[in-house]
């Protein structure tokens, strides 16, 4: 999903903040994900370390997410000492390339 070899100024890709490719940017701007068939899922921020933060559902049945702590907290628009225990809705839809969009984050 990502190319860690172009520039850091890249569009960065949704909580893991990593730099896109220029297909997948130019994707972004064809479709709203929340067309897309998804669901409404609720998590909890477990921890911070550094510069990363660990996110699981907040029913526990899976195991957790890690991101970066600052990407987090510009989806949220909370500052970093809010992060631990933050809980949070976002809508998850698969990626027609693989993986899974997670997009329109709030807090609960």
């Amino acid at each position: 999903m990502h190319d860690h070899h172009e520039p850091h100024e890249a569009p960065d890709c949704g909580l893991c903040g990593n730099p896109v490719t220029s297909r997948l940017a130019d994707q972004a701007t064809e479709f709203d994900p929340l067309d897309l068939a998804g669901r409404w899922v609720e998590y909890v921020v477990v921890d911070v370390r550094g510069a990363l933060v660990r996110y699981q559902v907040s029913d526990g049945s899976a195991d957790p997410h890690k991101t970066v702590a600052t990407t987090l907290t510009q989806a949220l628009g909370i500052g970093p000492s809010d992060l631990p225990g933050a809980r949070f809705t976002c809508w998850e839809a698969p990626a027609p390339e693989g993986g899974t969009y997670q997009s329109a984050f709030t807090l609960v």
